[in-house]
Formats: structure tokens, C-alpha cells, sequence
């Protein structure tokens, strides 16, 4: 009687964290960012509407709507994307953590949008394959969890490269030299062209 009253309470036990469970982990707790060799690793309460760090960057980033069926949505762009950055969050399981991955694409031709892949599990769920529009706060979003989203900036790479780099001082220091010598050589050829010529008359 003891062992199967045990039994009995167990499987209770294990039915109501089973219920418990998916409302416990409705945010991921971290999220790692890459791209063009920055990599930020960022963990903290993601909750959705909790106004941390974490859940006002996964709503900055659409997360929580792009995940959801009656999420906001877009149609895949047909213009330049500009650079990916991958957002990989890690969400709270049963037995461990459960990654989800999205691509972010700030700079897009269109405006910001992400994408979430196809064939993702999310608590035993799969996941849609969706384009969400971003938000327009992401060069703030980004920066509050460690990123710099400008090293990115399309419009600042470009600058950078119609920009004349600054002239060398020590380029500027040999041509001066160079024309100096030049000169003094001339005044010196000059000088004994003239010498030459006033033995010659004399």
C-alpha cells in the first residue's frame, strides 16, 4: 500500500510540473549574438514584458511575435539584406536548455526584418518558418546587451572607404627634401655654367 500511495503521489508530482512547466519557461534566459567576428553572449530574465535587459532586447528583436502563430508578419524580401547577424536564445526544457535560432537583418534594403528558420522544436512544438519586421530603436536594443551594431553599419563601411586616408608626414618630409636637392643642384649647375663662361671671356 505504501509503495503504490508513493507511486500515486509521483506521478502527480510529475503531472502538475508538466502543466507548471511551459508557463515557467515562456523566456529564454539567454542569448548569444554573431556576426563579422563579434560574438556577445548575454544570459538574464527574459520574460515577456518583465522590462529587463533581456526581455525589452527579445522584444526589440520580435521574438516573442515571431514565434507566435498570430505573430506580426512580412513577405521574404527581394532586396539586399545587408549583414546577418544570428541570434541564438536558449529557452528553459524539461531535461535542459532548448536553442532557437533567428537571423536579424537591421541594415535591410526594405527596413529591419528577421527570419526564423523552419524545422525549429520549441517545447515539443515546431516552430513556422516566418519574416517579422524589427523594431527601429536596434542600434539602443543591441548596445544595452553588449553589441555594436554600427561596426555593421553599411552606410559607415562605406564612408570609411571613399574617405582619402591622411597624408603621410614622412611622404611630405621626402618630396620637400627632393625638391630642395632638385633646386640647390640646378643653382649649382647654373653657377659653374656662368663661371665657365666668364674664364672663357676673360
Amino acid at each position: 500500500m505504501r509503495i503504490r500511495r508513493l507511486v500515486s503521489v509521483g506521478w502527480v508530482v510529475a503531472f502538475v510540473l508538466a502543466l507548471a512547466l511551459p508557463a515557467f519557461a515562456k523566456g529564454a534566459h539567454q542569448v548569444t549574438l554573431t556576426a563579422d567576428g563579434q560574438r556577445v553572449t548575454y544570459s538574464g530574465q527574459g520574460e515577456p514584458n518583465t522590462n529587463t535587459t533581456l526581455s525589452n532586447f527579445a522584444g526589440s528583436v520580435q521574438l516573442f511575435d515571431s514565434i507566435s502563430e498570430g505573430g506580426n508578419r512580412v513577405a521574404e524580401p527581394t532586396g539586399d539584406l545587408g549583414p546577418q547577424i544570428t541570434a541564438e536564445w536558449m529557452f528553459m526544457g524539461p531535461i535542459g536548455d532548448i536553442p532557437l535560432a533567428q537571423a536579424l537583418y537591421p541594415f535591410a534594403a526594405g527596413g529591419p526584418v528577421g527570419h526564423i528558420p523552419a524545422g525549429q522544436m520549441l517545447w515539443d512544438e515546431e516552430i513556422e518558418e516566418a519574416w517579422f519586421p524589427l523594431t527601429d530603436d536596434l542600434t539602443t536594443a543591441f548596445a544595452s546587451v553588449g553589441f555594436d551594431l554600427t561596426l555593421l553599419d553599411p552606410a559607415t563601411a562605406q564612408s570609411e572607404q571613399t574617405t582619402s586616408p591622411p597624408e603621410s608626414p614622412v611622404s611630405t618630409l621626402w618630396l620637400v627634401g627632393m625638391l630642395t636637392a632638385t633646386a640647390v643642384s640646378a643653382v649649382g649647375a647654373r653657377s659653374s655654367i656662368m663661371r665657365r663662361r666668364n674664364q672663357r671671356m676673360a
